[in-house]
């Protein structure tokens, strides 16, 4: 039993922050493999290379803004593009 499932005095209340642990750390693993998918598919994308140069962005920032950009019907002015990618930060 970890020490942060100690603090609880109850059986129950015990298992159930327990099972909480195991599905947060499975997650985890999730998004970690997703999160390495992403950036795998966006290095074949020729802007990545561009984009990674800025140093403000992080290497998960790139895939995230050219999947949104990469739209063309959506974004036809510079007055409709910075909305949209403000919401990434």
């Amino acid at each position: 039993m970890t020490v942060e499932l100690r603090r609880y005095v109850e059986i129950g209340l015990q298992q159930r922050a327990q099972s909480l642990y195991q599905e947060r750390a499975s997650l985890d693993l999730i998004i970690a493999s997703a999160r390495k998918q992403l950036l795998t598919e966006s290095r074949k994308q020729k802007v990545t290379r561009i984009q990674r140069q800025m140093p403000t962005l992080e290497p998960i920032w790139t895939p995230l803004i050219i999947a949104t950009v990469n739209t063309p019907h959506r974004l036809r002015t510079k007055p409709q593009f910075w909305p949209t990618v403000a919401w990434l930060w």
